[in-house]
């Protein structure tokens, strides 16, 4: 299930609507909206979101996390022509793997992607080296 479809359905449970009753206030069919929180069709236009927005009156942090929520739930990506090969083929091989990640699998992936923060940041801390005893210093002990 995608973020939106999750905060979707929690949204619409917590004001206490059926799903025929908010997709009345939506102004869309019963049969997109459960679509929508199963996650079958992925996540919906600006038009709609703004709608619900309204339909629902939420407030300020609960526009945040549905816009969040539909951000996060995106599930078509591309990539820029003049992305490096090595971009391609790191992308590729994700996608062909993608219903195959291990949970620790995706941990590693989201550290990896985390120290690009550190780079660009300066916080690279490098690993110290153990200091090999020379033979001199072997022989002096």
């Amino acid at each position: 299930m995608s973020p939106f479809s999750r905060l979707l359905s929690e949204l619409r449970r917590r004001h206490g609507l059926l799903q025929k009753d908010l997709a009345e206030l939506v102004g869309i069919e019963q049969t997109y909206l459960s679509a929508l929180e199963t996650g079958i069709k992925g996540p919906p236009t600006p038009d709609f979101v703004a709608r619900l927005q309204k339909a629902l009156n939420l407030d300020a942090n609960a526009i945040k996390a549905l816009e969040e929520a539909v951000d996060n739930s995106q599930r078509k990506m591309s990539l820029s022509a003049d992305a490096p090969e090595e971009v391609f083929e790191v992308f590729n091989e994700f996608r062909r793997q993608l219903d195959t990640i291990h949970p620790s699998q995706l941990q590693l992936f989201r550290m990896a992607l985390a120290l690009k923060g550190d780079l660009n940041e300066g916080q690279f801390n490098e690993i110290p080296r153990i200091k090999r005893r020379s033979k001199k210093n072997i022989e002096d002990v």
